[in-house]
C-alpha cells in the first residue's frame, strides 16, 4: 500500500503592538477615500480626534502614534506567506503604521522566534506559528490573548466556530483565544486499489490478521495492512517496497 499523510496547522499568533493608540469610544464610520488617495500614504490623523478607512463599509483601526512600526516573522515565500504581503498596503493605508516582513525559512522560523522573546529583544511584533508553538509560548508569558479584541468592532469580524474542531482547538489554550486560522492542510490517504483487490493479498491477509483487506478505518488497520504490504515487491522491478509512506522527516513540514 502506498500511502501519504501530511498533516500541517500554520497560525497567526496574536502579539500586543506597542504603538497602537487608544480609540475614542463613540468611532463612527467614515465616508469612502478615492481610490488613488487609497494607494497614497495615510493621512495625518489627530490623536483621539480624526478616523479614517480604507473603503466604504470597513471597520475602523486602531490608530497609531507615528513613527510606528509592525513588524512580522514569516515563512519565506509563497503560498503561506503571501497574504501578508497582499494586506500590507492596505494594513499601512488603515493604520498609519508601517508593515514590516521579515521572512526566514521553515527551519529557522521557531529558533528565530524563542531566541527574540526569551532574551527579551523584542525585534518581533507578531509571527506566523505553527499552532505547536503554542503551549512553549504562553508557558513563557510570550504570546496575548486576543479575546478582547475579538467581539471589538474596530476590527474585522470573523468566526472562530468556522473553523473545523480539530484545527479549532488548536488556537485555544486554556481557554483563551491566542491564534488565527491561516493555513491547514488535512490528512489524505493514497492506497493501491489494485493491491486491495488482489485475490491472493486478499486471501493472505485474511490469514495473517483475521479479517478483510480494505481501505483501513482505524489506526491499528493502518498499522496491519501498512505491516502485510512492507517488503513485498509491488510494482514488479524486483525491488522490495515500502508499505507505507509518511511525512515526517525532522525539520520538514
Amino acid at each position: 500500500m502506498n500511502a501519504r499523510i501530511s498533516l500541517r496547522l500554520l497560525c497567526a499568533a496574536v502579539f500586543a503592538f506597542p504603538c497602537i493608540d487608544s480609540v475614542a469610544a463613540d468611532t463612527t464610520l467614515a465616508q469612502a477615500a478615492p481610490a488613488s488617495q487609497v494607494a497614497a500614504s495615510a493621512p495625518a490623523r489627530r490623536p483621539g480626534v480624526d478616523v479614517s478607512v480604507v473603503k466604504q463599509g470597513t471597520l475602523v483601526p486602531p490608530r497609531v502614534v507615528p513613527p510606528c512600526k509592525v513588524t512580522v516573522l514569516a515563512f519565506a515565500g509563497q503560498p503561506i506567506t503571501g497574504a501578508v504581503h497582499e494586506v500590507k498596503d492596505e494594513f499601512e493605508a488603515a493604520t498609519g503604521a508601517k508593515l514590516d516582513i521579515v521572512e526566514v525559512s521553515f527551519n529557522e522560523h521557531f529558533d528565530n522566534f524563542i531566541s527574540d522573546v526569551t532574551n527579551r529583544v523584542g525585534k518581533y511584533d507578531t509571527t506566523m506559528a505553527g499552532a505547536w508553538w503554542l503551549g512553549e509560548l504562553v508557558a513563557g508569558d510570550f504570546i496575548v490573548p486576543y479575546d478582547k479584541f475579538y467581539s471589538d468592532p474596530r476590527f474585522p469580524k470573523w468566526s472562530i466556530d468556522d473553523v473545523l474542531p480539530g484545527p479549532r482547538s488548536l488556537l485555544e489554550y486554556e481557554g483563551k483565544k491566542y491564534m488565527v486560522a491561516n493555513d491547514h492542510d488535512g490528512q489524505v490517504m493514497y492506497y493501491r486499489r489494485d493491491l486491495f483487490a488482489d485475490a491472493q493479498h486478499q486471501a493472505a491477509f485474511k490469514k495473517k490478521y483475521g479479517y478483510a483487506l480494505a481501505v483501513p478505518t482505524t489506526w491499528d488497520q493502518f498499522r496491519d495492512i501498512a505491516e502485510y504490504f512492507n517488503g513485498k515487491d509491488l510494482n514488479g522491478d524486483g525491488v522490495p517496497d515500502h508499505g507505507v509512506s509518511l511525512h515526517l522527516k525532522v525539520g520538514e513540514q
